[in-house]
């Protein structure tokens, strides 16, 4: 009698062990799923990703995790998260400030408008009168090139209407 109570207990036990096994693995699948989906729709390129585990790979994090159960709490650990941190910031920042570097074509455009407003000329002697009445104009007149420029208008339209011409500009 005691082995066949013995034998249900056991054929119980690893019935409920295997289906618990069954729901942890379900569970474990729907949140590796659903980590999938998320990462499915990032807005990272692969670029951005590669330039990412670089930095991840720099700051020694990457090592660390390599490990069964890295120590999140020691000071090598933490360090090179701060390292990480550091140098993603860093990233951040260079990219931030490409952002707002003009491109060749506004600075040839910007070196137009100078030209044309006759900065450039004055610029060119060894010593430059930032107060005559010429230079001032000269000032004046690239502001409003510029100005203008923002509004859409050509440097050439723009320089051939304050010479009272149609002709345009011509750059050397």
């Amino acid at each position: 009698m005691k082995f066949r109570h013995i034998a249900t207990a056991v054929t119980t036990f690893a019935a409920i062990t295997a289906g618990t096994a069954a729901m942890a693995q379900d569970s474990s699948q729907a949140a590796f799923d659903a980590k999938l989906a998320r990462e499915a729709n990032s807005t990272l390129t692969r670029a951005e990703v590669l330039a990412d585990l670089k930095l991840y790979r720099a700051s020694g994090l990457l090592e660390l995790q390599r490990s069964e159960a890295p120590d999140v709490g020691s000071a090598h650990y933490v360090q090179a998260q701060a390292k990480y941190a550091q140098l993603s910031a860093a990233k951040s920042m260079n990219a931030s400030t490409a952002a707002v570097a003009p491109t060749r074509a506004e600075v040839v455009a910007d070196l137009k408008r100078y030209q044309a407003s006759g900065l450039l000329d004055l610029q060119r002697g060894e010593t430059v009168d930032t107060l005559s009445a010429q230079y001032l104009k000269a000032q004046a007149k690239y502001a409003k090139l510029s100005s203008a420029s923002l509004d859409g208008a050509s440097v050439e339209h723009l320089s051939a209407q304050s010479r009272g011409t149609q002709s345009g500009v011509h750059m050397r």
